[in-house]
């Protein structure tokens, strides 16, 4: 897993982030960076995503679904307030070991209009 990858999005669009080729049998742990450093977004246990922050539950909690058979984070639509640097870091569910952990900046762009003048 590379240690800093910059992604991008479109607004209303879905995401697709894969965070870990399969993620069954691991614990993975987002933040999102805020001004007074990181705080929990969620957390995926025993193939279960648990939201934290109530700020992000009811913004998120039914556009971010979670794959575990391929690691993928889907997010459908994407917001503005989607765009920010998270932090994720996966263990071993069975050993708490740790595995990795990864940097995502994620930018969500406006949508592009595009008009013909006749």
């Amino acid at each position: 897993m590379r240690p800093f990858v910059p992604c991008h999005g479109t607004l209303g669009e879905p995401i697709y982030l894969q965070l870990q080729p399969n993620a069954i049998g691991h614990q993975l742990h987002c933040k999102k960076r805020t001004q007074n450093g990181y705080t929990g977004v969620f957390r995926l246990k025993k193939n279960q995503i648990v939201f934290f922050n109530e700020s992000f539950t009811s913004s998120i909690q039914d556009r971010w679904h979670f794959v575990a058979t391929n690691g993928t984070i889907i997010i459908n639509p994407a917001t503005k307030r989607d765009s920010g640097t998270y932090r994720i870091e996966i263990h071993n569910e069975e050993t708490g070991t740790f595995v990795a952990n990864t940097t995502i900046q994620l930018i969500i762009f406006g949508k592009l209009f595009i008009f013909h003048l006749a």
